[in-house]
């Protein structure tokens, strides 16, 4: 029988995909696994639902990733930096929403591959990948890519998880603002995994100010479990007994997430459930009631 499930990059699969695997009998051991746990996963933590352990301690010589916000008109003044980086040997990620241009103001593949070409000189390969290319083309693009010193890569967020190349050192995602925090602190790990300082810069395609204190976040934490409990307070947990894994709950309580409320009424319940097993259920029916 099935004994044991690890679901490596957790927050990639649904809710239906993974419970699939806990209708078996006898009921296996799960064990799941992610940088940046989605809204859902964090309120069941919360909640005791699941318990979650925390891998505080990078790998040795690892720095953290400097990261930055920057206007798109600030950026334009940046190409002498990145000049210098790429004849170092580091490499430069370019992440954008979309792969061809649909709106205005939002960064493509095509439309970057094409400005970057032109921005850095020739010798500089500037390669590009996206889903809509096959699978034999993707690969053979990035063993080029991590084969070529001083190379830029231009792609969707494709290469947000599974890449290890460690002399990659930059991290340009333009459109920040079209990706969830989550989403943005995986890509910022693809850069900065050998004993080279890691940069990433956040390019939003917005001023407006909400969305550029939520890019800010990531200036001030680089830890995932921090980023994904500040994702939760800002898109909401979805629903605890349901499939959404993000979204508000619906709740009257004022201070849902009161970390001593939880306990206090977790211990609360045991008693109860240990004192009369039918004055547990009466209580329970007139909770869902309420």
């Amino acid at each position: 029988p099935l004994a044991f499930v690890a679901i490596d990059e957790q927050h990639k699969f649904g809710v239906a995909q993974r419970e699939a695997l806990m209708k078996r009998e006898p009921l296996p051991h799960l064990f799941n696994l992610s940088a940046t746990p989605i809204p859902r996963t964090v309120a069941l933590g919360l909640l005791g639902d699941i318990e979650i352990s925390n891998l505080r301690h990078k790998p040795e010589n690892r720095l953290p990733v400097k990261t930055f916000v920057v206007c798109p008109t600030k950026f334009r003044d940046s190409p002498k930096w990145l000049i210098s980086e790429l004849e170092k040997g580091n490499q430069i990620f370019v992440v954008c929403p979309n792969i061809s241009e649909h709106a205005e103001n939002i960064s493509s593949v095509e439309k970057k591959t094409l400005e970057y070409r032109h921005l850095l000189p020739e010798k500089y390969p500037v390669l590009s990948i996206h889903g809509k290319m096959t699978s034999e083309i993707q690969q053979k693009v990035l063993l080029q890519y991590k084969a070529t010193p001083g190379s830029v890569l231009v792609s969707t967020s494709l290469v947000e998880v599974g890449l290890d190349i460690p002399s990659a050192n930059i991290m340009i995602i333009h459109s920040a603002e079209r990706f969830g925090l989550a989403q943005l602190h995986q890509l910022r790990g693809r850069v900065g995994r050998g004993d080279t300082q890691g940069y990433c810069f956040l390019v939003p395609s917005t001023d407006d100010e909400v969305e550029t204190e939520r890019l800010q976040l990531l200036q001030k934490f680089h830890t995932g479990l921090v980023l994904a409990q500040k994702d939760l307070r800002l898109r909401g947990a979805g629903e605890i007994y349901g499939e959404k894994q993000h979204g508000s709950l619906q709740t009257r309580l004022k201070y849902f997430w009161s970390k001593k409320l939880f306990r206090l009424s977790k211990s609360d319940a045991r008693k109860m459930v240990d004192q009369s097993r039918q004055k547990a259920a009466e209580i329970a029916s007139g909770l869902l009631s309420w």
